[in-house]
């Protein structure tokens, strides 16, 4: 919600604040940079003093800083209050994450992923549909009231209907943050949590890449109008949203491994067809749409078992675990995204080169890394 909702208030906003492109699209790379390394915190937090404390902190965090950008005047305030909501909103993903650990394990827990990506691609609908509408409506503003609201709705809803699932005798015990040093090295070690790690992080670039450059892509150069961008980015999200509840009733059959290694194979076959397309201009719109489609229905694959087989080895540890993958997505995410946008032009080549390397590394990195070497960590 945070980063889709106000997407098509990007051009609008550069001209309100008078900044540049380049200035306008920070706002969603320092966005990313905040949600990737906030984790870093909140994962030890929350394997210390328990998953609500953390998401709670975290979510009247989120609600002040989008109350801060809906006041901005200048786009250098708005920066940074969007990398300070950033911090408050990586609570959700770390505490979100952990919990799953906490109830589930194995093909149990690959499903419970499955079915959040039903409720976590809920938001790429209708979020640009409502802010294409409230830029409508009410101006680039209304985008962070409408935030702000929503973080109140989360923060009342974790209070009347979560419960702690991390019980104070599992809790990890010493300093925090010598412990989560530690901690952090013992698991990057393991080469099985590197491989789906890196393998659901190269993948969820692409998807970043996607969300910080479409804007300026499909808007300007296609002149795509900003409410039809809205449906566009919309249909993407309900092939993540289809491909993962079908991914929920094959992992009985075929496992996570197999779907993970296939999808992983047709989404690099994806961005290549999508560079190909628009170094080609073969097929224009429609030539980057098709396989921006498939691009984005591998994920709902790719994350929920890439995600799940991570996080396998872990139980106390599994907030640290969990900010870990968070903080290698959200940073790819954002290294990848912030290099696509010095290399805008006047052509979709840098953002669908972007996606499609991204694709590659992900399947290379899956067949690949640890494939001859058993993990080191079981589970604690």
């Amino acid at each position: 919600m945070s980063i889709d909702l106000y997407l098509s208030s990007l051009p609008s906003l550069e001209l309100s604040l008078h900044a540049t492109p380049v200035q306008v699209q920070l706002t969603v790379s320092l966005f990313f940079i905040g949600f990737a390394f906030g984790q870093l915190v909140y994962g030890p937090l929350t394997d210390r003093y328990g998953r609500m404390l953390p998401l709670i902190a975290g979510l009247v965090l989120y609600i002040l800083a989008s109350i801060g950008c809906a006041l901005a005047t200048d786009i250098h305030v708005l920066i940074a209050l969007r990398l300070v909501e950033a911090l408050g909103a990586c609570a959700g993903v770390v505490v979100s994450r952990a919990m799953v650990r906490d109830l589930f394990q194995g093909p149990d827990a690959a499903r419970v992923f499955s079915s959040l990506m039903l409720v976590m691609g809920l938001a790429p609908i209708v979020a640009p549909l409502a802010g294409g509408y409230l830029l409508a409506w009410f101006g680039w503003r209304s985008n962070f009231w409408a935030l702000s609201l929503f973080g109140m709705a989360c923060l009342a809803g974790a209070l009347l209907v979560l419960r702690e699932t991390h019980p104070a005798a599992a809790r990890t015990r010493g300093p925090v943050a010598r412990g989560a040093l530690r901690e952090y090295r013992r698991i990057l070690g393991d080469t099985t949590f590197l491989r789906n790690a890196l393998t659901s992080s190269l993948s969820s670039s692409g998807l970043f890449t996607y969300i910080a450059a479409s804007p300026f892509v499909l808007m300007t150069i296609y002149k795509v109008p900003t409410h039809l961008y809205g449906w566009l980015f919309g249909l993407n999200a309900l092939g993540l949203i289809i491909a993962s509840q079908v991914n929920h009733r094959l992992l009985t059959r075929f496992g996570a491994e197999t779907l993970l290694r296939t999808a992983g194979t047709v989404q690099c076959i994806a961005g290549i067809a999508l560079l190909s397309s628009a170094m080609t201009g073969i097929g224009g719109l429609h030539g980057l749409l098709a396989p921006l489609f498939l691009f984005t229905t591998c994920m709902g694959f790719i994350l929920p078992n890439a995600t799940a087989s991570a996080l396998s080895g872990y139980r106390a540890t599994a907030g640290s675990a969990a900010a870990l993958i968070g903080t290698l997505q959200f940073g790819l995410g954002a290294a990848i995204s912030a290099l696509v946008g010095l290399f805008h032009q006047h052509s979709a080549v840098p953002m669908c080169a972007g996606i499609a390397l991204c694709g590659i590394a992900s399947a290379i990195v899956q067949r690949t890394v640890g494939r001859n070497q058993r993990a080191g960590v079981t589970a604690t």
